[in-house]
């Protein structure tokens, strides 16, 4: 296993990729691998996620389109400098999936 960073490094981290010329090389390098690593901790939940998506789903529509997906890095910094008050360890959206049914009807209301 890797390091491990704490949620203060991870909100530092971002900081500083988002108001950073990054002429600190070393520091630039430092804060993409906390941006690597957090990235990568989303990934067991996105594939939980997904797999429970498509085991409610396939009942529904067996020919249901699925994807899934982590947020580019480039995304999360644009992210993070579009948004003042946005920080790395509170990104919302670093993992998603979705299913694409037929048709609205065929997805329960409740």
């Amino acid at each position: 296993m890797g390091v491990i960073y704490s949620g203060k490094q991870v909100t530092r981290a971002g900081q500083f990729l988002a108001d950073n010329d990054y002429t600190d090389r070393a520091q630039f390098d430092h804060c993409f691998e906390v941006l690597v690593y957090w990235r990568s901790e989303h990934s067991t939940a996105l594939e939980q996620a997904f797999s429970l998506l498509q085991d409610v789903v396939h009942p529904i529509e067996k020919n249901a389109l699925f994807a899934k997906r982590l947020k580019r890095y480039v995304s999360i910094v644009s992210k993070l400098r579009r948004f003042e008050s946005m920080t790395l360890r509170k990104m919302q959206d670093i993992g998603g999936c979705r299913a694409v049914v037929s048709s609205e009807k065929k997805v329960p209301k409740n």
